[in-house]
């Protein structure tokens, strides 16, 4: 009875959980599609282990059916990692169907008997596939430093690589003692939906309280300066984006576009800006184009219009006005007068 309640609880949290990502954006391509899958994944398999439970499903089948679902997370969870801290991971989730095919084609030789394919052999499919993804995931999160969301992504670590534990272990287990499978699935099962049900708990309740830390969803918020909190933590994150990465070379470069990459609202940014440097959006990035601008002057050989693309204007007339309103000089006289 017990483990039927708790699987149900788990499958109702994740349920819940889904329902406030369709509330919060969910885009194609943004990180928060990529955990909308993960917890369909979650809610499908935790459907299946509530009719494995009520006897709807025998032991055999159900075997089959969490581990096609299992054997997803560790990508899944994967490239979802790299969606948070903004890398390339387009195209990366087709990664998972060769894995999926793979472990079909098992099931089919083996019921065909064409290929008889023990246990252990399933185990260490998927506990390879879930082991790699894992630590390459892990890997990131140790190495890159979180500017935004630090807790909301330590929560999803822990939890589905809480899950992606378990199963390992479960794995092992019946590995080990093959004998006492229904035990082991019995057990393993009670303790990943209770684990589950409060991780998926955690998570909503940090969801409903921080909302921006999970989303790039953009919200208005009436800031006043007085009010301004954290707003260095804000404009470390703007820095990284805009100087770092040097994406005000972009020419298409505008709040929308840093706000979609940091998590900072648009209305946020422009009064950061404001507020520490004392000017508008756009002569703050003019300002980092032009110094690089001054550098290629003095130091390359590239025309004045090849210069003028490359820091990130769209026309020389608009670059050689932004030139001058910070140097007194057009760029000719600014090249000249350097390097005499």
């Amino acid at each position: 009875m017990w483990p039927s309640i708790i699987n149900a609880l788990a499958l109702t949290a994740a349920i819940i959980l889904v329902f406030i990502l369709n509330i919060l954006p969910a885009r194609r391509g943004d990180r928060n599609l990529y955990l909308l899958i993960l917890l369909v994944y979650l809610i499908v398999h935790l459907t299946g282990g509530l009719l494995m439970l009520n006897g709807v499903l025998n032991l055999s089948t159900y075997a089959m059916f969490s581990l096609s679902i299992v054997v997803l997370y560790g990508p899944t969870f994967y490239y979802y990692i790299r969606k948070f801290y903004d890398f390339p991971a387009k195209g990366y989730l087709w990664h998972v169907v060769p894995f999926e095919l793979g472990l079909w084609f098992l099931f089919l030789m083996h019921g065909l008997k064409i290929l008889e394919t023990p246990q252990w052999f399933y185990n260490l499919y998927y506990t390879t596939i879930l082991l790699v993804y894992f630590i390459a995931a892990l890997k990131i999160r140790l190495s890159v430093p979180i500017k935004q969301g630090k807790d909301w992504m330590k929560t999803m670590a822990i939890g589905f690589g809480g899950l992606i534990i378990l199963y390992i272990i479960e794995s092992i287990w019946m590995s080990i003692d093959f004998d006492s499978i229904d035990r082991i699935v019995l057990i393993n099962t009670t303790v990943y939906n209770l684990f589950c049900f409060v991780f998926l708990l955690i998570s909503i309740k940090q969801i409903i309280t921080r909302p921006e830390a999970f989303s790039k969803m953009r919200i208005r918020i009436p800031y006043s300066n007085e009010k301004i909190e954290d707003i260095d933590t804000e404009l470390n994150v703007i820095l990284s984006y805009v100087l770092h990465l040097k994406e005000y070379k972009n020419p298409n470069l505008n709040r929308t576009m840093i706000s979609n990459a940091t998590g900072v609202g648009i209305h946020r940014i422009s009064e950061i800006i404001n507020s520490k440097f004392e000017k508008n959006f756009n002569d703050w990035i003019n300002d980092h184009r032009i110094k690089e601008a001054k550098l290629h002057l003095t130091n390359s050989q590239l025309s004045i219009k090849e210069i003028c693309y490359e820091v990130g204007f769209n026309s020389k007339s608009a670059f050689n006005s932004a030139f001058k309103k910070r140097t007194n000089m057009t760029p000719s006289e600014y090249r000249l007068k350097n390097t005499e």
